[in-house]
């Protein structure tokens, strides 16, 4: 879909796309091993498309929430889950500030655990579940 519309969005003054991955990107659940890998190949394609649209008028952000509150995730009531309009809010905050990589709440946590100590954190994260 990107790439049928990237022409016209080369064209304007100011564009921008919003790819949705997930704070998984950086560490799997091995509950939801698909899932996990889908979101990490998202997210090193973005950081490309990124890369390659650098000198356009296109911006490429990338939104990485933690667990929402939201149907999908009722199986994993109990856990710490940030709440659908605090995620929006974060979003539009990141837009403002051309932050190209919005990581709210647990999702920097994710993002900068996963760099720091990574086997320690993946079994400690995947404990809980």
């Amino acid at each position: 879909m990107i790439e049928a519309f990237l022409p016209s969005l080369k064209a304007k003054n100011e564009s921008a796309i919003i790819n949705v991955s997930s704070g998984l990107a950086f560490v799997s659940l091995t509950v939801a091993p698909v899932y996990s890998a889908s979101k990490a190949g998202l997210h090193a394609w973005t950081r490309s498309l990124r890369y390659q649209l650098a000198a356009t008028s296109v911006k490429i952000f990338e939104l990485m929430p933690p667990l929402v509150k939201t149907e999908m995730l009722s199986q994993f009531e109990g856990q710490k889950m940030m709440e659908p309009v605090n995620l929006a809010t974060a979003l539009v905050e990141g837009l403002k500030v051309n932050q190209y990589e919005i990581t709210p709440g647990q999702a920097s946590q994710l993002k900068m655990m996963s760099r720091l100590a990574a086997n320690f954190f993946f079994n400690a994260l995947n404990k809980s579940f």
